[in-house]
Parts: structure tokens; C-alpha cells; sequence
């Protein structure tokens, strides 16, 4: 039994969490403020804390471990979940559609 005036090590680790996670959270919207964007680079040397932290929360969500309030306070400053790789491989998918398009109509037009 603890002491009157104890605190639980358990909510201090807790509480020192949520700390960390408002610092971050202010980081990432300051960097937000700079940048006009979330895409934060994934080997930030400038703040690698915050890049893996960005990581992490992408992470963390996929696997249903993060809240939905945080989830919701992410995506009010328009947090990319995925990242800049997986977007610029979409981007490259699309472009390599619209090409194959290009060229079936190209085909198409050839055989008429």
C-alpha cells in the first residue's frame, strides 16, 4: 500500500507520456506553421525525435493502439498517415496509369 503523498509510478510513467506526446503534437504543428505540411522527412536531422515520433503515430493507429481523440487532433492539422514514400509511390502509380492509357489509345488508334 502506498503512502499518503506517494505518487503511483504507474501514472507518472502514464503522465510523462501525455507530456511527450503534447510536446510532440506542438512540434509537428509548428513545423506545420513553417512548412505549410505534415510530411515530415523520415531521417529529419533537424528533429529526428519528431520524425520517428510521426513514424510512430502512423504505426500506432494501423495497429488500433492509438486514441481516438489523438486521431482526431491529428487529422484537424491534416496529418498525412501515410508517408512521403507511399504518396510519391502513388503518385507514380497514377502517372504510370495515365501513361498506359496513352499508349492503349495510341494502340487503338494504330489498328483503326
Amino acid at each position: 500500500m502506498m503512502e499518503l503523498g506517494q505518487r503511483n509510478p504507474t501514472l507518472f510513467v502514464c503522465d510523462a507520456l501525455a507530456d511527450r506526446w503534447e510536446e510532440r503534437f506542438a512540434e509537428l504543428v509548428a513545423y506545420k506553421r513553417a512548412h505549410g505540411h505534415c510530411e515530415i522527412p523520415t531521417a529529419w536531422a533537424e528533429n529526428q525525435a519528431l520524425a520517428k515520433w510521426v513514424v510512430n503515430q502512423r504505426v500506432f493507429r494501423k495497429r488500433g493502439n492509438l486514441s481516438p481523440e489523438r486521431i482526431s487532433r491529428l487529422n484537424s492539422i491534416d496529418f498525412q498517415w501515410k508517408g512521403r514514400r507511399q504518396n510519391h509511390r502513388n503518385e507514380a502509380d497514377k502517372r504510370t496509369e495515365k501513361e498506359r492509357a496513352r499508349l492503349a489509345a495510341r494502340l487503338s488508334r494504330a489498328m483503326s
